[in-house]
């Protein structure tokens, strides 16, 4: 059903990382992921891989100080601490510890057509592909895709073009969700749920009565399926025949069809979760067996455990 409201999808923004835990746990440990000063919230993999490689740097120079002041000469200082000599060189060229120089990144190609994407979208003109072509009439030879980066942040209340960290601007541009995430958010419990993937959901729900109908279906057969609400099985399959979503529709005619083996599985208290563990590892070992490489398949799969003992 989401993957046929993707244009409503396109207005919600969520984090990269989607939380696992509940939303308490993932408040307690926001405070001791959040960036010093950025207002971002989490750091990314990316931030934290520089941190490290960073706190590596600094250990590095701090060592490097008290081999100068013991008198050690720049190769051993080198094999020491595992850096080159022009490394140590250059750090011995400048006062205190030497911070690398972000990269710098050639300007937005859209800088010159800021103000008129500011007006065009604020006169209504959402579409990306018509912009683009407008600005491509006023002499824009840049690619297509740098207007999409703009259209993001023009949703969100951001500044089409802002001079800022590339770290920090790939942060405030998220992608919108996809249907599958969604459909993540929707099956996560209410307590599991972080604030940012509330507000989604709700903005979402707000946008799109269908969605709010299929929002409803589903938290009712995942509650009836989690607390073993047997009598509520038919209703909800009555709801879901009469509804407006034949998503809905095909699935319910598939659970009347097993309808016996579905009110067993909601009501008894057993699960076949240890017998599909075992043959998931049944065949995990039945597979490494066989993709074994070997020049005789006559032999069986076995054949090569019967070659080493005989070399043995």
């Amino acid at each position: 059903m989401l993957d046929r409201h993707r244009s409503a999808l396109r207005e919600l923004t969520l984090p990269w990382t989607l939380a696992t835990v509940g939303a308490a746990a993932e408040e307690r440990g926001a405070a001791r992921e959040h960036a010093p000063g950025s207002g971002l919230g989490r750091l990314s993999r990316q931030q934290h891989h520089q941190n490290e490689r960073r706190a590596l740097r600094r250990e590095r120079y701090a060592r490097l100080q008290v081999l100068k002041q013991q008198g050690w000469t720049i190769g051993a200082m080198a094999r020491e601490l595992g850096i080159g000599r022009r490394t140590i060189e250059c750090w011995n060229r400048v006062d205190g510890f030497p911070e690398r120089t972000p990269c710098r990144h050639p300007p937005n190609p859209l800088a010159p057509y800021a103000e008129y994407l500011v007006q065009r979208w604020n006169e209504g003109c959402h579409p990306g592909l018509h912009l683009w072509r407008e600005v491509c009439a006023q002499g824009y030879r840049g690619p297509q895709g740098a207007i999409w980066p703009v259209l993001h942040r023009l949703r969100q209340g951001y500044p089409p073009i802002q001079e800022l960290d590339p770290q920090w601007s790939r942060r405030l541009v998220r992608r919108p969700p996809s249907p599958r995430r969604m459909a993540g958010v929707w099956l996560r419990r209410a307590a599991d749920r972080t604030q940012a993937e509330r507000e989604a959901l709700e903005r979402l729900l707000n946008v799109c009565p269908e969605a709010r109908l299929a929002f409803s279906l589903t938290e009712r057969f995942t509650s009836l399926l989690r607390e073993g609400k047997v009598e509520a099985l038919e209703p909800w399959l009555e709801d879901a025949t009469t509804s407006s979503l034949p998503e809905f529709h095909s699935f319910a005619t598939g659970l009347r069809r097993d309808q016996p083996a579905i009110v067993a599985a909601v009501s008894l208290p057993y699960s076949n979760g240890q017998t599909e563990g075992q043959m998931t590892k049944l065949k995990r070992l039945k597979r490494s067996m066989y993709g074994r490489p070997r020049s005789n398949y006559s032999g069986g799969g076995c054949s090569w455990l019967h070659k080493s003992d005989h070399r043995e």
